[in-house]
């Protein structure tokens, strides 16, 4: 129905963070069948190229993204976490006289 909605990049700070083309984006414990990680894996998507988050679905809660980014220059393996919370305001209609 919908699009997945981009919600940004994953930051590396290295010594070459600007070379996206040589990184290798994936979640961190891909394995993992906890229930956050699998509620988190439904609801989002990593572009392994680019390191681009997107969300799949807008479910309300609050999400820990936990990534792991491979510089294939370097040889070396990071990791990351983000917090992200979605919030489902209604909007309001304000009557004024």
């Amino acid at each position: 129905l919908y699009r997945p909605i981009e919600l940004g990049k994953i930051n590396v700070e290295d010594p070459d963070d600007w070379d996206v083309g040589d990184k290798k984006f994936s979640w961190l414990n891909e394995s993992s069948t906890t229930m956050e990680d699998l509620n988190v894996r439904n609801n989002f998507y990593i572009d392994s190229n680019s390191g681009q988050i997107l969300a799949k679905k807008l479910i309300n809660g609050l999400y820990k993204l936990k990534f792991q980014i491979f510089d294939n220059h370097y040889q070396h393996m990071n990791s990351y976490g983000y917090g992200i919370g979605i919030i489902d305001e209604k909007f309001k209609a304000i009557k004024k006289d």
